[in-house]
């Protein structure tokens, strides 16, 4: 079955807002309901897990019940904080430790031999797409070599490959010093590119970058202007 986990904060003050342009709580909380949302009615994923680690009491029930008309499965974690940590290294290791956790207790994803992730409040427009693809492998990724970065807010990862690659890239990251989950996701899945591909199409995202409070940008122009650029290698491992 196909199987996306969403990672999220809803609350940033819990971590001094460490990182984060996009600070307001409504607004934050708003955008991963729409977002929850979307992927419930609008995707072919049959299981949906949203971990979330601000301790916001976050109403998960509306949306297990709407997966359920749907005939889907919705599953809600509610993650360790690690409040020292995260506000200490930047919300990269609170990512990490995210994942980390919904790999480690997701009921949905136990039996998954891989997933897909997404940052919670985004929703990719073409993932329907995207899942028709065909792949050798099970490690999906898009990065840009020129920045040593692998894009986080949406990749498939096999949970093996997960576990033994990425798993403790939280003992690296240091996000006041530059070195974020992107970095250190780059040095490692190069490393081991020969088990990784990149997607066919570029996934066109929609929503707002929290580090800049800025929106992504997913219009039709740009979205052929990234496919494009893919076929260059610009978004290469």
């Amino acid at each position: 079955m196909n199987a996306i986990l969403l990672t999220g904060t809803i609350d940033p003050s819990k971590f001094n807002n460490t990182s984060t342009a996009l600070i307001d709580v409504n607004e934050r909380l708003k955008q991963y309901c729409v977002s929850i949302q979307r992927w419930i009615e609008k995707s072919k994923f049959e299981k949906i897990v949203f971990i979330e680690n601000s301790g916001y009491d976050f109403d998960y029930k509306i949306y297990k019940d709407l997966a359920k008309k749907k005939n889907k499965q919705f599953e809600y974690i509610l993650a360790k904080p690690y409040f020292e940590e995260t506000i200490k290294y930047g919300k990269s290791y609170g990512e990490i430790m995210l994942i980390n956790e919904a790999v480690d207790k997701s009921i949905l994803l136990r039996n998954e031999t891989s997933f897909y992730k997404c940052t919670g409040r985004l929703y990719i427009k073409n993932c329907n797409s995207i899942l028709k693809e065909n792949h050798k492998c099970n490690n999906l990724f898009l990065g840009i070599p020129s920045d040593n970065w692998i894009i986080t807010w949406f990749f498939k990862v096999e949970k093996d490959f997960y576990n033994k690659i990425l798993r403790d890239s939280y003992k690296e990251v240091n996000d006041h010093e530059s070195v974020s989950i992107e970095n250190i996701y780059f040095r490692r899945i190069h490393e081991h590119r020969n088990n990784v591909e990149i997607f066919n199409k570029y996934p066109n995202v929609e929503g707002i970058c929290a580090g800049q409070n800025i929106k992504y940008h997913s219009g039709f122009l740009s979205t052929v202007y990234k496919n494009i650029k893919m076929k260059t290698g610009y978004f290469g491992i």
